[in-house]
């Protein structure tokens, strides 16, 4: 998972360029933009990364559809995927941040290299 900050460039310039790098190298680009609350983001991460209509919005099921997503990207059967996610600010320090971050963490380690986390940070 990198780590990025916004200022200059902007956080829509990171995006954008981050975008433009993903189509480059055949990837598919997905974008969580800031979200307050961790059940709204779940949501977010779930409409981003196409998930089915059983995804029940809570840490449990992201971390089996995010796993089922990268088995398949894994396995050849999905394309390789980059999400760029804009932390807000106040998530950063709540108690929910370390353990999605280490869903997503998890999800790249097993992907092969298919899958891909940007956390993007305002200045």
């Amino acid at each position: 998972m990198r780590d990025l900050v916004a200022g200059a460039p902007t956080a829509d310039e990171l995006v954008e360029e981050l975008g433009r790098e993903a189509h480059a190298l055949g990837r598919r680009f997905a974008v969580v933009r800031r979200v307050e609350g961790l059940r709204p983001l779940l949501a977010a991460f779930g409409t981003a990364l196409g998930f089915p209509d059983y995804y029940g919005v809570n840490l449990d099921a992201l971390r089996d559809c995010l796993g089922d997503l990268v088995e398949h990207i894994a396995g050849g059967a999905a394309q390789p995927l980059t999400l760029v996610w804009e932390v807000d600010a106040a998530f950063r320090s709540a108690e929910a941040y370390p353990i999605v971050r280490g869903i997503f963490e998890e999800a790249e380690g097993d992907s092969r290299g298919g899958f891909d986390v940007v956390a993007l940070a305002p200045a």
